[in-house]
């Protein structure tokens, strides 16, 4: 006689456990993508807050995310939105801004809004007021007030570049935040789906 023992596992059972896995695992996997998203959009707001000088609410809205969706591959993109991505980039990438006709930046006179702006309208109230263009030794034009005192001030000056030094890398800044999240995410998820 040999000693022997012989293993059988019920397949038609195991098969309806695995389809039942099969099909859970990818909304558990989008799930935690999606969490993960919702972290680095919290994050990039953040960062945002610390890195830009009291930024305006629609700048500190510049960030979005796709949504995964369970399939085969489940997938979430962050993205900066177009309109802030325009300015937000050099943030993120540094680099020199040029626009045609040049770039108006406040002058040592301006008034300036909360976020560091022009408020609206106040160019055309300081022209209205007495304030005159006129173009600088430099050769740059700008627009100029004579102070309580008479001496002559700078409110905009039309420079040709504004030269902005990176801050942050939104690449590396979301790999970063990826990659301390999403493996907590996914066990959250799983635990959620599957139990412990």
């Amino acid at each position: 006689m040999t000693l022997r023992v012989t293993f059988e596992v019920d397949a038609a059972a195991f098969e309806e456990d695995l389809k039942a896995v099969s099909s859970a695992f990818p909304k558990a996997v989008a799930k935690a993508l999606n969490s993960t998203a919702d972290k680095v959009l919290e994050e990039l707001t953040q960062l945002i807050d610390e890195t830009v000088d009291n930024p305006t609410e629609f700048t500190r809205d510049a960030f979005e995310a796709t949504k995964a969706r369970s399939g085969k591959s489940p997938t979430a993109t962050v993205f900066v939105k177009d309109a802030q991505e325009e300015y937000l980039r050099y943030i993120f990438e540094g680099g020199v801004r040029t626009e045609p006709g040049g770039v108006l930046v406040p002058g040592s006179g301006a008034e300036l809004d909360r976020y560091g702006n022009f408020p609206v309208g106040y160019l055309e109230m300081v022209e209205a007021n007495g304030g005159w263009w006129m173009t600088t030794r430099a050769g740059m034009q700008g627009l100029f007030v004579r102070n309580a005192y008479g001496k002559v001030e700078a409110i905009a000056i039309e420079t040709r570049r504004v030269r902005y030094d990176k801050k942050a890398d939104f690449t590396d800044t979301v790999a970063a935040i990826v990659e301390k999240e999403l493996p907590r995410q996914l066990a959250d998820a799983f635990e959620a789906t599957f139990g412990k």
